[in-house]
């Protein structure tokens, strides 16, 4: 009996990366993660070590490849999912320059700051679909130029985590269209690199590798490679995904009347449509997607980070070994409203959509000596989900008639959290037997690229049987509206608070 085809997926995330086996049909065979280190040298420095990344991707191909050793000649396509922006500068012989640095990175303000005075932001924002922020590789590439002319100077090329990978396991250079979209250098009206804007810059061209879309091979597993994953030479390898933009599309989403709500580190709100969305607030930003006649809009803020920060300073992380379990009661058995209590979740950090003010910080209104460890908690969760509510409110200010929610991420694992989202919404909410869509996305679109999947749609309209879902209730939709119109005047009654401590 003939072995049917399989694909392996790489998901290059902030903490750890894992590599899944797939069938064709979207189930997952296994999967191996192994931790990454972030590297902070300086307060607003993050990093990743480029070799210590390609060594804990190798290790997890290669756990899997041993473990399924009579499956590997099945194995016909790689997919690689990466996060961004995270430039890593490599020489003509593909060695890393310097370490990765993150997305969550800030350390390129005075270069936003430089180009700001040459150009304008809504002008850069027109032509990229980008607001100009710290967080993009562009303003990365411009503090290498101005502070390790060395580095800039031996540069042959800026790749991304998933080329940087894709390179290592082909010896060919690329980028796909999502992950060009992140450098906010990219036109995405005319979908090639923007020579005039670049030049405006004073950057090189050049330095830039070729663009493909995302369902495109960039090479095959070379014979140095065979040896160091186990895989067979030939396995033909697909050229990458923005991994957000991955978990969007494993979700199935893709068309504006479904939303992908993805909820890991931080939250990321994707709908795709038909042609380039733009905003005069620039509110959120606007990529290429995977096919050559989509679009992605992205909304985005920090938020699994605060969770986790949040309840370890409240001494829940560590007192609670069934942290989660925890959590689902003290949400299932608190009030709405949190007993008169708001939280405000922006920090500053990245991107923070819809407000992009890199001085906020977060709030929380209301406390006081009578008030319950759980109504904090609440309060937290509560004003995690008024901020997905304030950038659904932005889509549909633009026309966008989004009529469910998919969710994805560590997030979308908490039921309670999953029902909060559909009653203040006041949307169902979707969530699929396996939440970590990343994978699956990213092994789907290596499968369209090598043309081992034909029907796509299918693939996904199965999937989607499994899918649980969440339908709101109006009675507490009624009630959480009375704490969203208050939560909605916090930024404008704070936010000269923001700025002045931003000053000492």
């Amino acid at each position: 009996m003939e072995e049917q085809p399989l694909i392996l997926s790489i998901d290059i995330g902030t903490s750890n990366c894992s590599v899944s086996l797939f069938t064709i049909n979207g189930k997952k065979i296994h999967e191996t993660k192994r931790n990454l280190s972030i590297i902070s040298s300086s307060p607003g420095f993050f990093e990743h070590n480029p070799k210590e990344l390609w060594i804990s991707v190798k290790t997890c191909v290669k756990n899997i490849t041993r473990k399924f050793k009579e499956k590997v000649d099945s194995i016909v396509a790689v997919g690689i999912a990466g996060h961004m922006p995270s430039p890593i500068p490599i020489d003509k012989n593909g060695t890393p320059l310097m370490n990765c640095i993150l997305h969550l990175d800030t350390r390129a303000k005075p270069q936003v700051e430089k180009t700001l005075r040459k150009i304008g932001e809504n002008e850069i924002y027109l032509r990229t679909g980008i607001r100009p922020n710290a967080t993009y590789s562009g303003f990365k590439y411009l503090w290498i130029k101005e502070n390790k002319p060395n580095v800039y100077r031996k540069t042959y090329k800026f790749l991304e985590p998933a080329s940087f990978v894709a390179l290592k396991l082909t010896g060919e250079i690329g980028i796909d269209e999502t992950h060009a979209g992140g450098t906010m250098l990219y036109n995405i009206h005319k979908r090639k690199w923007d020579a005039q804007l670049i030049d405006a810059l004073n950057m090189d061209i050049v330095k830039l590798p070729s663009v493909f879309f995302s369902t495109k091979v960039v090479g095959e597993i070379s014979g140095k490679t065979m040896d160091e994953t186990g895989l067979a030479k030939g396995t033909q390898v697909a050229v990458g995904v923005v991994d957000s933009f991955s978990a969007t599309f494993g979700t199935g989403v893709y068309s504006p009347e479904t939303l992908c709500d993805i909820s890991g580190s931080t939250t990321c709100l994707n709908t795709v449509v038909n042609k380039p969305v733009l905003d005069k607030e620039m509110r959120f930003t606007c990529y290429p997607f995977i096919f050559q006649d989509k679009w992605i809009l992205d909304a985005t803020f920090t938020s699994g980070i605060i969770v986790d920060n949040f309840l370890k300073n409240l001494g829940i992380g560590y007192r609670n070994e069934r942290l989660y379990e925890h959590v689902e009661k003290i949400l299932k058995n608190t009030e709405i409203g949190s007993g008169k209590m708001l939280f405000f979740p922006f920090t500053g950090m990245g991107e923070q959509s819809p407000y992009w003010d890199p001085c906020m910080k977060t709030v929380l209104i209301g406390w006081s000596p009578g008030k319950k460890l759980e109504n904090i908690v609440r309060a937290l969760y509560e004003g995690l989900t008024y901020a997905i509510k304030l950038n659904v409110d932005v889509f549909y200010e633009k026309k966008i008639k989004v009529r469910e929610v998919i969710s994805s991420g560590g997030g979308a694992k908490s039921r309670e959290w999953c029902q909060m989202k559909a009653d203040v919404l006041n949307l169902p909410v979707k969530v699929p037997s396996e939440v970590s869509t990343t994978s699956l996305g990213a092994a789907i679109i290596a499968g369209i690229a090598t043309k081992t999947i034909s029907n796509w749609k299918d693939v996904f309209n199965r999937l989607k049987e499994e899918y649980k879902t969440y339908k709101p209730d109006k009675k507490r939709h009624k009630k959480y509206m009375k704490f969203y119109t208050i939560f909605k005047e916090i930024y404008p009654s704070v936010s000269k608070i923001f700025h002045l401590l931003a000053k000492i």
